[in-house]
């Protein structure tokens, strides 16, 4: 097992070369691409998780998400069962609903979970 941050040209070279070599994603780089996205381009996320509990509260949730494994195990949640748990627990309050939809959706889901795979 290799363990590398999220570079695309890095993985693909290390599969490349070693094919029977699994991949896994450092936790640090996650958290780290995940805030700097959170401080750059979803602004209204980062200042919403500064002054709002249960906006950090989520933001919380989601760096953990990478703990869980990619397909349910027995009673074990998968990764998208605990994105459904965030998504269910944020429509509770709409303006952390509201602040964290495209951030959950555009980012969360369509890199991390589709693009880059759990």
């Amino acid at each position: 097992m290799v363990i590398t941050d999220y570079e695309i040209g890095q993985i693909n070279a290390i599969h490349t070369v070693f094919r029977e070599i699994t991949h896994q994603g450092c936790y640090f780089h996650y958290c780290q691409a995940i805030l700097r996205y959170a401080r750059n381009k979803a602004i209204g996320v980062y200042n919403l998780v500064k002054i709002n509990p249960v906006a950090s509260r989520v933001f919380r949730m989601i760096l953990v998400l990478q703990y869980l494994p990619s397909e349910r195990i027995g009673r074990i949640p998968s990764v998208v069962d605990g994105v459904n748990v965030i998504i269910v627990f944020i429509v509770q309050y709409e303006d952390v609903a509201l602040t964290y939809h495209r951030f959950i959706y555009e980012y969360i889901i369509s890199f991390w979970i589709l693009s880059i795979t759990p």
